[in-house]
């Protein structure tokens, strides 16, 4: 066991669940679910570039690049680039709205709950998948840097996370994760340094067989056109990047928050595809892929070795922190709520805290079973959680907020057109029952845009004069609160 390292990973975990415990005086429904929207613009800059740096980004970019080089690009970075794009875009739109949750926002644009019930729903199981992941991803971090069983390593993780979200909620959330948006630059920049010391100016150089686009999971230019999708789609419609907007101080801050956010999470991928190129001749080529970056700083040790490890620690918990507490929220105010609209805000506040906790512990005892079944579930993590946010949620949601044509029955052909279209190929193929001839994507891409042009045409929109004001700003309305 590495006891310099386990100190400093002991004194990280005391540091956030102090905030945690801090978090939880705040004791009301608002505090936990939109941070009684008093989230001012560097906390938003903090939680949203903490919540977009996984430990897909820290970990998985920079093996995929060590083995496949130009292809990162667009195989995800340009299509979350266009997300951004599409977040500042809505931004403004969604802050002045002043939901609760991203489901809510069907609710108040159509009426009716079928399709507020139906996305919540798709946001719990795309998480399920996501939390899931991420913890098995950071316990093999744990495992491997400071020396204890994954099994353990994976309970001692979540048991932190899911206590201070718990605790706390989305006050405790956001103040976590500009902490953990500082140490992921850190370290990041820490190990380009490292990289460039040991490599000068030729770090910059990408070997002939790295330099095609064309490999990886990109093999075809039709595979290349499916992820740009996938990136744009889940970073677009991901549901944590849009409930941010709601805990923001103001439009300005919503809007800011992606920018400046944005440009952070530039930067950090500049420097991680360029670890990715070194790695080969940092590593050796038999520690490339996933086990890359762990190599690397376990290769440098003392200083670094330490900030990379809090770095992708960090990694792991900005991003299941904000998935256990948008499941808490969902469910309470968008599945449980539903069903019984009398609830107290204390009521609501005592089911999303218990909701979180017992998603977090059924997260982590399916990260055991994957850990102990060594099944190969990390590899399709981006598929399943991007893929079915692209499909199901994108196109209902924007176009529902852009466009007056849009009716109910189209946004709910879309989203479940979308969905089925996606997850049940994706699922069958995954079972050996279906193999396509093409990314699934297409059909849950494609299923969603039929499904919001014919629910359209066949139910045609006459949208309430209050929802032409409030979504259109037709004119002044009264705010309303779901």
């Amino acid at each position: 066991m590495n006891f310099g390292y386990l100190t400093v990973i002991v004194v990280y975990f005391i540091i956030v669940l102090l905030i945690g415990v801090w978090g939880a005086k705040k004791g009301t429904y608002d505090s936990y679910a939109i941070a009684d929207r008093d989230v001012n613009l560097p906390l938003s800059v903090g939680t949203f570039f903490a919540t977009y740096i996984s430990s897909a980004t820290v970990v998985g970019f920079v093996g995929y690049t060590s083995l496949y080089g130009a292809s990162i690009f667009p195989t995800y970075f340009w299509g979350f680039a266009l997300g951004w794009l599409a977040l500042t875009l809505i931004a403004g739109r969604m802050r002045r709205l002043r939901l609760r949750s991203v489901p809510s926002f069907f609710e108040a644009r159509f009426g009716g709950k079928s399709l507020r019930v139906f996305s919540a729903v798709v946001t719990v199981v795309a998480f399920a998948f996501s939390v899931m992941t991420q913890l098995v991803a950071g316990s093999l971090i744990l495992s491997v840097v400071i020396g204890i069983d994954q099994t353990l390593s994976v309970i001692i993780l979540s048991s932190v996370l899911i206590i201070y979200t718990v605790l706390g909620g989305l006050v405790s959330v956001v103040r976590t994760d500009l902490v953990q948006a500082i140490l992921i630059v850190l370290a990041v920049i820490a190990a380009f340094i490292v990289a460039l010391s040991q490599h000068g100016t030729s770090a910059f150089d990408i070997p002939a067989n790295l330099q095609s686009m064309l490999q990886g999971s990109t093999p075809s230019v039709a595979d290349m056109v499916a992820l740009v999708i996938v990136g744009f789609g889940g970073v677009a419609a991901q549901p944590y990047y849009l409930h941010r907007f709601f805990s923001t101080r103001n439009v300005a801050t919503a809007r800011h928050m992606v920018g400046i956010g944005a440009v952070l999470a530039g930067i950090v991928y500049f420097f991680i595809a360029m670890l990715g190129v070194v790695m080969p001749r940092s590593v050796g080529t038999e520690h490339l892929g996933d086990s890359a970056i762990i190599q690397f700083g376990l290769q440098a040790g003392g200083f670094l070795g330490a900030l990379l490890l809090i770095g992708i620690i960090c990694a792991v918990q900005s991003t299941v922190d904000s998935a256990l507490h948008l499941v808490g929220v969902n469910t309470t105010n968008d599945i449980v709520g539903v069903a019984k609209p009398s609830l107290s805000d204390r009521q609501k506040h005592l089911i999303a805290r218990t909701v979180t906790a017992v998603m977090g512990i059924i997260c982590t005892f399916g990260a055991i079973v994957f850990i102990v079944t060594e099944a190969g579930f990390i590899t399709i993590l981006l598929d399943i959680w991007l893929g079915t946010l692209s499909s199901a949620l994108l196109i209902p949601l924007y176009f529902s907020a852009l466009f007056k044509w849009v009716s109910k029955l189209g946004a709910l052909l879309s989203s479940v057109g979308g969905f089925l279209g996606y997850f049940v190929p994706l699922l069958a193929n995954e079972l050996g029952l279906l193999e396509l001839p093409f990314h699934h994507i297409y059909l849950g891409f494609g299923s969603s845009i039929l499904g919001i042009i014919i629910g359209s045409l066949i139910s045609r929109a006459n949208p309430s004069d209050a929802v032409r004001a409030r979504f259109f700003g037709e004119k002044e309305t009264q705010r309303v609160q779901l």
